[in-house]
């Protein structure tokens, strides 16, 4: 699979995401506020896509923000976060130019699409809106059997770039 060409290709399938990709668990995301001090926190959602990651980090005092590359996609995070009332502030960006000030988020969220964007000009746009002491929350929910080519991507890369203790399966 061409990763480049074909990551650019969502955008006219925005509705479909909504209508048929399984959300994600309500296990995963305890899983992420189980790990983060209480209170108020700011959390960006990286590669949004219409907002199945981001709506269920709307959680008592955080402020939540989603971002995709394609304009498709966020028009219909809105329309979904509008029917839902869900306070989440979308921009149209790409990983490698994130328009946040610096070190302005408490957590970084990236969920089942960090091998369309993995190099070292992301992390670092990453590290860079991320507070000192800032969460990078990474989650894969396909299987080796769903995209064998893909599925090694995050695991490898992170394991070379921050170290394997890092790592939780």
């Amino acid at each position: 699979m061409d990763i480049q060409k074909h990551h650019k290709q969502f955008g006219n399938q925005a509705e479909n995401y909504t209508k048929y990709r399984k959300p994600y668990t309500d296990a995963l995301h305890d899983f992420l506020f189980d790990r983060i001090s209480k209170g108020e926190k700011r959390i960006l959602d990286i590669a949004c896509g219409t907002g199945k990651s981001t709506e269920p980090l709307v959680r008592g005092d955080t402020k939540v923000f989603g971002c995709d590359h394609d304009p498709l996609m966020i028009a219909e995070a809105e329309k979904q976060a509008e029917l839902k009332k869900l306070d989440i502030e979308y921009k149209v960006a790409d990983v490698e130019s994130l328009p946040y000030e610096d070190a302005v988020f408490d957590v970084v969220t990236v969920g089942t699409a960090f091998h369309w964007f993995v190099n070292e000009k992301s992390v670092a746009e990453i590290k860079r809106v991320l507070k000192p002491n800032g969460i990078l929350f990474t989650f894969w929910t396909l299987t080796v059997k769903d995209t064998p080519e893909e599925d090694s991507v995050p695991r490898s890369f992170f394991s070379r770039l921050i170290g394997k203790e890092y790592l939780v399966n």
